[in-house]
Protein backbone atom coordinates (compact mmCIF):
# COMPACT_ATOMS: atom_id res chain seq x y z
CA UNK A 1 0.00 0.00 0.00
CA UNK A 2 2.84 2.39 0.83
CA UNK A 3 4.52 1.80 -2.63
CA UNK A 4 0.47 2.45 -4.45
CA UNK A 5 0.14 5.43 -2.56
CA UNK A 6 3.50 6.93 -3.06
CA UNK A 7 3.36 6.11 -7.03
CA UNK A 8 -0.06 7.76 -7.37
CA UNK A 9 0.51 10.58 -5.49
CA UNK A 10 4.03 11.24 -7.30
CA UNK A 11 2.37 10.73 -10.45
CA UNK A 12 -0.19 13.59 -9.78
CA UNK A 13 2.50 15.98 -8.07
CA UNK A 14 4.53 16.15 -11.62
CA UNK A 15 1.87 17.15 -13.13
CA UNK A 16 0.26 19.88 -10.82
CA UNK A 17 1.50 23.03 -11.20
CA UNK A 18 2.04 25.44 -7.49
CA UNK A 19 -0.40 25.94 -5.62
CA UNK A 20 -1.47 28.75 -3.23
CA UNK A 21 -0.26 28.11 -0.24
CA UNK A 22 2.99 26.57 -1.93
CA UNK A 23 3.98 29.50 -3.34
CA UNK A 24 4.72 31.12 0.10
CA UNK A 25 5.71 27.91 2.28
CA UNK A 26 8.72 26.50 0.08
CA UNK A 27 10.37 30.29 0.20
CA UNK A 28 10.02 30.52 3.71
CA UNK A 29 11.81 26.89 4.57
CA UNK A 30 14.59 28.11 2.06
CA UNK A 31 15.48 31.05 4.09
CA UNK A 32 15.31 29.36 7.05
CA UNK A 33 18.10 26.91 5.72
CA UNK A 34 19.85 29.93 4.46
CA UNK A 35 20.16 32.11 7.19
CA UNK A 36 19.40 30.13 10.39
CA UNK A 37 16.77 32.77 11.11
CA UNK A 38 13.27 31.10 12.32
CA UNK A 39 11.45 34.21 11.80
CA UNK A 40 11.06 33.94 8.12
CA UNK A 41 8.39 31.18 9.03
CA UNK A 42 6.12 34.34 9.59
CA UNK A 43 2.33 32.28 9.69
CA UNK A 44 3.46 28.84 10.76
CA UNK A 45 5.62 26.83 12.80
CA UNK A 46 8.98 26.21 11.02
CA UNK A 47 9.34 22.28 10.78
CA UNK A 48 7.67 21.49 7.77
CA UNK A 49 8.52 24.39 5.74
CA UNK A 50 12.33 23.49 6.82
CA UNK A 51 12.07 19.63 5.96
CA UNK A 52 10.27 20.84 2.52
CA UNK A 53 13.12 22.91 2.24
CA UNK A 54 16.38 20.25 2.02
CA UNK A 55 15.66 18.85 -1.19
CA UNK A 56 15.08 21.57 -2.69
CA UNK A 57 17.96 23.41 -1.69
CA UNK A 58 20.15 20.88 -3.53
CA UNK A 59 17.94 21.14 -6.61
CA UNK A 60 18.83 25.21 -6.03
CA UNK A 61 22.60 24.21 -5.60
CA UNK A 62 22.62 22.34 -8.71
CA UNK A 63 21.13 25.06 -11.32
CA UNK A 64 21.71 28.51 -12.16
CA UNK A 65 19.74 31.53 -11.03
CA UNK A 66 17.69 33.70 -13.80
CA UNK A 67 18.92 36.62 -14.46
CA UNK A 68 16.47 39.61 -12.77
CA UNK A 69 14.91 42.63 -14.46
CA UNK A 70 15.15 45.83 -11.84
CA UNK A 71 11.52 45.93 -12.22
CA UNK A 72 11.08 42.84 -11.55
CA UNK A 73 12.54 42.76 -8.00
CA UNK A 74 11.33 46.03 -7.21
CA UNK A 75 7.70 44.41 -7.76
CA UNK A 76 8.40 41.99 -5.25
CA UNK A 77 9.69 43.99 -3.24
CA UNK A 78 6.86 46.47 -2.75
CA UNK A 79 4.52 43.23 -1.26
CA UNK A 80 3.66 43.97 2.50
CA UNK A 81 3.33 40.58 3.69
CA UNK A 82 6.83 38.96 3.92
CA UNK A 83 5.28 35.35 3.44
CA UNK A 84 4.41 36.01 -0.16
CA UNK A 85 7.14 37.94 -0.73
CA UNK A 86 9.48 35.28 -0.60
CA UNK A 87 7.78 33.51 -2.89
CA UNK A 88 7.40 36.61 -5.45
CA UNK A 89 10.90 36.81 -5.41
CA UNK A 90 11.21 32.95 -5.45
CA UNK A 91 9.60 33.04 -8.47
CA UNK A 92 11.23 35.88 -10.64
CA UNK A 93 14.69 34.79 -9.29
CA UNK A 94 14.43 30.67 -10.02
CA UNK A 95 11.86 30.74 -12.53
CA UNK A 96 14.23 27.86 -15.01
CA UNK A 97 14.08 25.27 -12.16
CA UNK A 98 11.08 27.29 -10.29
CA UNK A 99 8.75 23.91 -10.98
CA UNK A 100 11.69 20.98 -9.78
CA UNK A 101 12.42 22.98 -7.17
CA UNK A 102 8.69 22.46 -5.78
CA UNK A 103 8.66 18.89 -7.21
CA UNK A 104 11.38 18.25 -4.51
CA UNK A 105 9.95 19.45 -1.70
CA UNK A 106 7.09 18.23 -2.34
CA UNK A 107 8.68 14.40 -2.28
CA UNK A 108 9.00 15.47 1.63
CA UNK A 109 5.39 15.63 2.23
CA UNK A 110 4.73 12.45 0.33
CA UNK A 111 7.10 10.57 2.63
CA UNK A 112 4.96 12.17 6.05
CA UNK A 113 1.75 10.85 4.38
CA UNK A 114 3.51 7.61 4.42
CA UNK A 115 4.39 8.18 8.16
CA UNK A 116 0.66 9.03 8.40
CA UNK A 117 0.09 5.62 7.27
CA UNK A 118 2.39 3.63 9.33
CA UNK A 119 0.88 5.34 12.15
CA UNK A 120 -2.36 4.60 11.45
CA UNK A 121 -1.77 0.60 10.81
CA UNK A 122 -0.06 0.09 14.05
CA UNK A 123 -2.73 1.77 16.16
CA UNK A 124 -4.96 -0.45 14.33
CA UNK A 125 -3.41 -3.07 15.34
CA UNK A 126 -2.87 -2.43 18.99
CA UNK A 127 -7.43 -1.27 18.82
CA UNK A 128 -7.91 -4.70 17.57
CA UNK A 129 -5.33 -7.30 18.30
CA UNK A 130 -7.35 -9.73 17.31
CA UNK A 131 -6.96 -9.55 13.47
CA UNK A 132 -4.24 -7.19 13.99
CA UNK A 133 -3.43 -7.72 10.44
CA UNK A 134 -6.45 -6.89 8.87
CA UNK A 135 -7.47 -3.73 11.16
CA UNK A 136 -4.09 -2.37 10.19
CA UNK A 137 -4.80 -3.16 6.71
CA UNK A 138 -8.04 -2.06 6.34
CA UNK A 139 -7.39 1.35 8.50
CA UNK A 140 -3.81 2.21 6.57
CA UNK A 141 -5.99 1.66 3.32
CA UNK A 142 -8.43 4.40 4.24
CA UNK A 143 -5.92 6.63 5.41
CA UNK A 144 -3.28 5.72 2.18
CA UNK A 145 -5.92 5.81 -0.72
CA UNK A 146 -8.56 8.47 0.33
CA UNK A 147 -9.05 10.85 -2.70
CA UNK A 148 -8.01 14.15 -0.64
CA UNK A 149 -5.21 12.90 0.91
CA UNK A 150 -3.99 11.07 -2.52
CA UNK A 151 -4.59 14.64 -4.21
CA UNK A 152 -3.30 17.45 -1.60
CA UNK A 153 -1.28 15.06 0.53
CA UNK A 154 2.10 15.90 -0.95
CA UNK A 155 1.49 19.62 -1.43
CA UNK A 156 4.20 21.60 -0.02
CA UNK A 157 2.22 23.13 3.36
CA UNK A 158 1.80 22.12 6.67
CA UNK A 159 -1.40 20.16 6.30
CA UNK A 160 0.61 16.74 6.02
CA UNK A 161 2.88 17.11 8.31
CA UNK A 162 -0.45 18.55 11.14
CA UNK A 163 -1.87 15.10 10.04
CA UNK A 164 1.07 12.80 10.59
CA UNK A 165 2.09 14.88 13.79
CA UNK A 166 -1.18 14.98 15.61
CA UNK A 167 -2.00 11.68 14.72
CA UNK A 168 1.19 10.48 16.90
CA UNK A 169 0.56 12.63 18.94
CA UNK A 170 -3.06 10.88 20.11
CA UNK A 171 -1.15 7.56 19.49
CA UNK A 172 1.05 8.64 22.58
CA UNK A 173 -1.59 9.96 24.69
CA UNK A 174 -3.64 6.38 24.11
CA UNK A 175 -0.93 4.40 24.97
CA UNK A 176 0.61 6.43 27.98
CA UNK A 177 -3.14 6.58 29.33
CA UNK A 178 -3.67 2.91 29.31
CA UNK A 179 -0.38 2.10 30.72
CA UNK A 180 1.63 5.13 32.22
CA UNK A 181 5.19 5.14 32.26
CA UNK A 182 8.54 7.81 32.00
CA UNK A 183 8.97 6.04 28.46
CA UNK A 184 5.34 6.79 27.16
CA UNK A 185 5.51 9.97 28.76
CA UNK A 186 8.47 11.11 26.73
CA UNK A 187 7.06 9.95 23.60
CA UNK A 188 4.10 11.43 24.43
CA UNK A 189 6.08 14.91 25.26
CA UNK A 190 8.09 14.72 21.92
CA UNK A 191 5.19 13.55 19.75
CA UNK A 192 3.01 17.06 20.95
CA UNK A 193 5.80 18.96 20.66
CA UNK A 194 6.71 18.05 16.97
CA UNK A 195 2.75 18.90 16.38
CA UNK A 196 3.86 22.10 17.54
CA UNK A 197 6.39 22.60 15.73
CA UNK A 198 4.23 21.82 12.42
CA UNK A 199 1.13 23.93 13.12
CA UNK A 200 -0.55 26.34 15.32
CA UNK A 201 -3.39 24.32 15.82
CA UNK A 202 -1.95 21.57 17.69
CA UNK A 203 -2.66 23.69 20.44
CA UNK A 204 -6.37 22.57 20.30
CA UNK A 205 -4.90 19.14 20.48
CA UNK A 206 -3.00 20.06 24.29
CA UNK A 207 -6.68 20.26 25.81
CA UNK A 208 -8.10 16.75 23.69
CA UNK A 209 -4.89 15.23 25.37
CA UNK A 210 -5.29 16.82 28.51
CA UNK A 211 -8.93 15.99 28.52
CA UNK A 212 -7.80 12.17 27.66
CA UNK A 213 -5.58 12.47 30.38
CA UNK A 214 -7.71 13.53 32.86
CA UNK A 215 -10.12 10.88 32.29
CA UNK A 216 -7.86 8.15 32.73
CA UNK A 217 -6.69 9.79 36.02
CA UNK A 218 -10.23 9.98 36.96
CA UNK A 219 -11.20 6.22 36.92
CA UNK A 220 -7.46 5.16 38.45
CA UNK A 221 -6.94 5.50 41.79
CA UNK A 222 -3.81 5.28 43.85
CA UNK A 223 -0.29 4.34 42.53
CA UNK A 224 -1.80 5.09 38.52
CA UNK A 225 -2.97 8.39 39.57
CA UNK A 226 0.40 9.49 40.84
CA UNK A 227 1.98 7.70 37.54
CA UNK A 228 -0.23 9.62 35.38
CA UNK A 229 0.43 12.76 37.24
CA UNK A 230 3.95 12.35 37.12
CA UNK A 231 4.59 11.29 33.16
CA UNK A 232 1.79 14.35 32.90
CA UNK A 233 4.28 16.42 34.11
CA UNK A 234 7.08 15.00 32.12
CA UNK A 235 5.05 15.46 28.98
CA UNK A 236 4.53 18.65 29.24
CA UNK A 237 8.13 19.78 30.01
CA UNK A 238 9.44 17.51 27.08
CA UNK A 239 6.79 19.31 24.93
CA UNK A 240 8.12 22.55 25.86
CA UNK A 241 12.16 21.13 25.12
CA UNK A 242 11.22 20.26 21.32
CA UNK A 243 9.16 22.87 20.82
CA UNK A 244 12.21 25.54 22.18
CA UNK A 245 14.89 22.76 20.45
CA UNK A 246 12.94 23.44 16.92
CA UNK A 247 13.22 27.54 17.29
CA UNK A 248 17.03 26.32 17.74
CA UNK A 249 16.60 27.87 21.54
CA UNK A 250 16.12 31.55 19.70
CA UNK A 251 14.41 33.83 21.99
CA UNK A 252 13.42 31.04 24.37
CA UNK A 253 10.71 32.00 27.32
CA UNK A 254 10.65 35.23 26.11
CA UNK A 255 8.90 38.28 28.76
CA UNK A 256 5.58 39.92 28.00
CA UNK A 257 7.56 42.95 27.29
CA UNK A 258 9.92 41.36 24.42
CA UNK A 259 6.83 41.07 22.41
CA UNK A 260 6.36 44.17 20.37
CA UNK A 261 3.30 46.13 20.56
CA UNK A 262 3.36 46.65 16.60
CA UNK A 263 2.32 42.69 16.91
CA UNK A 264 -1.60 42.08 16.38
CA UNK A 265 -1.32 40.37 20.23
CA UNK A 266 1.61 42.42 21.81
CA UNK A 267 -0.37 45.64 22.90
CA UNK A 268 -3.33 42.43 24.59
CA UNK A 269 -0.81 40.84 25.85
CA UNK A 270 1.22 43.77 27.49
CA UNK A 271 -2.21 45.25 28.74
CA UNK A 272 -3.25 42.04 30.12
CA UNK A 273 -0.08 40.56 31.71
CA UNK A 274 3.19 42.07 33.88
CA UNK A 275 5.44 42.95 31.45
CA UNK A 276 8.30 40.97 33.35
CA UNK A 277 6.51 37.81 32.99
CA UNK A 278 7.94 34.84 30.97
CA UNK A 279 6.13 33.09 28.49
CA UNK A 280 6.27 29.86 27.85
CA UNK A 281 6.95 29.21 23.94
CA UNK A 282 9.54 31.29 21.98
CA UNK A 283 9.10 34.68 21.10
CA UNK A 284 8.94 33.40 17.17
CA UNK A 285 6.09 31.09 17.64
CA UNK A 286 4.63 33.70 19.47
CA UNK A 287 4.87 36.22 16.81
CA UNK A 288 3.91 33.98 14.17
CA UNK A 289 0.86 33.01 15.81
CA UNK A 290 -0.29 36.15 16.54
CA UNK A 291 0.30 36.92 12.50
CA UNK A 292 -1.79 34.48 11.60
CA UNK A 293 -4.47 35.06 13.94
CA UNK A 294 -4.97 38.30 12.53
CA UNK A 295 -4.75 37.12 8.77
CA UNK A 296 -7.58 34.19 10.02
CA UNK A 297 -10.02 37.03 11.66
CA UNK A 298 -9.56 39.53 8.71
CA UNK A 299 -6.52 40.30 7.86
CA UNK A 300 -6.19 38.50 4.31
CA UNK A 301 -8.89 39.39 1.91
CA UNK A 302 -11.66 36.91 0.11
CA UNK A 303 -12.85 36.99 -3.63
CA UNK A 304 -16.13 36.04 -5.39
CA UNK A 305 -17.83 36.93 -8.14
CA UNK A 306 -15.71 40.03 -9.04
CA UNK A 307 -15.97 41.69 -5.72
CA UNK A 308 -12.84 41.40 -2.93
CA UNK A 309 -13.95 41.48 0.88
CA UNK A 310 -13.08 40.57 4.40
CA UNK A 311 -15.00 38.15 6.24
CA UNK A 312 -16.94 35.06 5.56
CA UNK A 313 -20.19 34.85 3.50
CA UNK A 314 -22.10 31.70 3.67
CA UNK A 315 -23.11 31.76 -0.24
CA UNK A 316 -19.23 30.78 -0.90
CA UNK A 317 -19.87 27.67 0.15
CA UNK A 318 -22.73 26.83 -2.42
CA UNK A 319 -20.87 28.30 -5.70
CA UNK A 320 -17.74 26.00 -4.83
CA UNK A 321 -20.44 23.34 -4.60
CA UNK A 322 -21.58 23.96 -7.93
CA UNK A 323 -17.94 23.77 -9.49
CA UNK A 324 -17.51 20.72 -8.04
CA UNK A 325 -20.46 18.57 -9.46
CA UNK A 326 -20.40 18.81 -13.08
CA UNK A 327 -24.37 18.29 -13.47
CA UNK A 328 -25.93 20.01 -16.48
CA UNK A 329 -29.62 21.39 -17.73
CA UNK A 330 -31.05 23.75 -19.73
CA UNK A 331 -32.93 25.57 -16.69
CA UNK A 332 -32.81 28.08 -14.18
CA UNK A 333 -30.74 30.47 -15.74
CA UNK A 334 -31.40 33.30 -13.96
CA UNK A 335 -31.58 31.82 -10.65
CA UNK A 336 -28.38 33.16 -8.95
CA UNK A 337 -28.91 36.88 -10.30
CA UNK A 338 -25.30 37.82 -11.20
CA UNK A 339 -24.26 34.06 -11.16
CA UNK A 340 -26.71 33.64 -14.29
CA UNK A 341 -25.44 36.23 -16.53
CA UNK A 342 -21.97 34.85 -15.74
CA UNK A 343 -23.09 31.14 -16.52
CA UNK A 344 -24.80 32.67 -20.20
CA UNK A 345 -21.63 34.15 -20.83
CA UNK A 346 -19.58 30.73 -20.61
CA UNK A 347 -22.13 28.85 -22.97
CA UNK A 348 -24.19 27.10 -20.63
CA UNK A 349 -26.94 27.40 -17.87
CA UNK A 350 -26.74 28.09 -14.22
CA UNK A 351 -28.90 27.13 -10.83
CA UNK A 352 -28.37 27.46 -7.72
CA UNK A 353 -27.25 24.67 -5.59
CA UNK A 354 -29.78 25.07 -3.01
CA UNK A 355 -32.38 24.68 -5.38
CA UNK A 356 -33.44 21.16 -5.53
CA UNK A 357 -33.31 19.77 -9.37
CA UNK A 358 -30.94 19.56 -12.45
CA UNK A 359 -28.07 21.80 -11.87
CA UNK A 360 -25.85 22.60 -14.53
CA UNK A 361 -22.12 23.55 -14.63
CA UNK A 362 -20.07 25.98 -17.38
CA UNK A 363 -17.28 24.55 -17.91
CA UNK A 364 -15.41 27.58 -19.34
CA UNK A 365 -16.68 30.32 -16.80
CA UNK A 366 -14.06 31.97 -14.86
CA UNK A 367 -13.08 30.61 -10.81
CA UNK A 368 -15.83 31.51 -8.14
CA UNK A 369 -13.64 32.08 -5.15
CA UNK A 370 -9.99 32.74 -4.93
CA UNK A 371 -7.98 34.19 -2.08
CA UNK A 372 -6.84 37.74 -2.58
CA UNK A 373 -3.07 37.85 -3.06
CA UNK A 374 -2.54 41.65 -3.39
CA UNK A 375 -5.11 42.29 -0.16
CA UNK A 376 -2.77 40.01 1.88
CA UNK A 377 0.29 42.53 2.18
Amino acid sequence: MLVVHASLSVSSLVRQSVTIDEFGHLPAGMLILETGDLSHATLNPPLMNGLAALPARWVEASGAPNPVSPGARALAATIANPFWRGGYRLMVERGADYQRLFLAARLVSVAVTLLLGVVVYRWARELAPERAALAGAVAAGLVLFSPNLLAHGGLVTTDAGAAAAMTMALYASWRFSREPGPVRAVMLGAALGLALLVKFTALVWVSVIALQVGVAWGRGSGRRRRRLAGGAFVAAACALFVLHLGYGFQHPFPRVADVSAEEPLGGALQGALSGGLRLPVPLDYLVAFSRQAQAITGGDASYLLGEAYHGGRPEYFGFCWRRRFRWRSSGCRSSLGPLGSEAREGGAASCSPFLWGRVSYSSRSPPLGRRSRSACG
